[in-house]
């Protein structure tokens, strides 16, 4: 299992988020399944934390070291 944590930008937390909030939690099978689901509301993300049972990684960190081309 592997559990992202999601944070999005102000204006699209109401979309995922209870009120005032900007941080949600949710859990997935595998990170292909998260992967697929971050690239569906990336445009909605300003940061994403994934835990995968031994490592705490920062996609925005990832991505910014690895831009796509």
């Amino acid at each position: 299992m592997v559990i992202a944590r999601f944070e999005f930008l102000a204006e699209h937390a109401e979309d995922f988020c209870e009120e005032g909030q900007l941080i949600v939690e949710m859990p997935f099978d595998d990170i292909p399944e998260m992967v697929e689901f971050t690239k569906e509301i990336e445009h909605c993300l300003h940061e994403v934390l994934v835990f995968d049972g031994m490592n705490i990684i920062s996609l925005r960190e990832v991505s910014e070291k690895n831009p796509q081309t």
